[in-house]
């Protein structure tokens, strides 16, 4: 498995990781959430490697937060339905 928590990708162009490196069977997880597909993933993806950006991750986070400020749980899919129009602005070509 390779992580990249890095703003690399997001705030700045480029990789962090050499995927030609990376053993096949290999995940990559890209923490980095906009745009949902980084240089890094592309990379990953061409390869045939599982890869996942770090949307799922902020969803949970949220989720997680939010139970123990309320005390309500199970609220994942409410938070992913609340970001999904989100991430799909800041995803967009200006």
């Amino acid at each position: 498995m390779a992580v990249n928590a890095t703003t690399v990708g997001m705030l700045e162009p480029g990789m962090t990781i050499e995927v030609e490196d990376l053993p096949p069977g290999a995940t990559v997880f890209d923490l980095v959430y906009v745009p949902a597909e980084t240089p890094l993933l592309h990379a990953a993806r061409a390869r045939g490697l599982r890869a996942a950006n770090g949307s799922e991750m902020l969803i949970q986070q949220a989720a997680i937060a939010f139970e123990r400020w309320t005390g309500v749980a199970g609220m994942a899919d409410v938070m992913r339905a609340a970001v999904a129009p989100l991430l799909a602005d800041l995803g967009a070509p200006a």
